[in-house]
């Protein structure tokens, strides 16, 4: 049985919830951040251009850094988006596991097991 929708995301319709697990399993990371001794899950995408990081924005929060400076100069620059806050990288995480790919279902359990 599938997770509960996350309170955060229960205004979206099936096409954005379509599309949001759609761009997060082809451009996202889910991952757990070190500051100091504590672990933070995050959700997160980076990409050139800053709109689909606008819809991600609109849809579940978070935020956008960026334009962020490659190492190569004729590079461009990346933007980049964030879920940060727990409660909401948790129920997002829930609920989107059973729609990814195996590889994004690894990455979601162990963001989840940090929390």
């Amino acid at each position: 049985m599938s997770a509960p929708l996350p309170q955060t995301i229960t205004h979206l319709s099936a096409i954005d919830l379509s599309y949001l697990a759609g761009y997060l399993e082809g451009e996202g990371s889910f991952c757990c951040c070190r500051h100091g001794n504590k672990l933070y899950p995050t959700i997160c995408a980076e990409t050139r251009d800053i709109e689909p990081l606008q819809k991600l924005q609109r849809m579940c929060g978070g935020f956008i850094n960026g334009p962020l400076r490659t190492r190569k100069p004729h590079h461009t620059p990346t933007f980049r988006w964030a879920l940060t806050r727990r409660l909401d990288c948790a129920a997002l995480a829930r609920w989107l596991r059973p729609r990814m790919s195996p590889r994004r279902q690894t990455q979601i359990d162990t963001l989840l097991a940090t929390i």
